[in-house]
């Protein structure tokens, strides 16, 4: 009966991990300036510069979007 549980909470802690990793190094990416492409779940994250690029692929919708600081 715990076998389970167990198996799922071990699979939430690593989701939560790679979320978590994903956002840190986007934030160092963007304090030190530098090209970042990171991936959470279906959606690709760049950041370079000044510019951050977020680019959201949900299925075939691919949608572009520029922020400037």
């Amino acid at each position: 009966p715990y076998e389970k549980l167990i198996f799922l909470l071990l699979i939430f802690l690593y989701i939560v991990s790679v979320a978590v990793r994903a956002f840190t190094t986007g934030l160092v990416a963007v304090k030190k300036k530098r090209i970042t492409l990171f991936k959470v779940s279906n959606s690709w994250f760049i950041s370079y510069n000044y510019i951050k690029y977020v680019i959201f692929s949900n299925n075939y919708n691919i949608l572009f979007q520029f922020k400037y600081n």
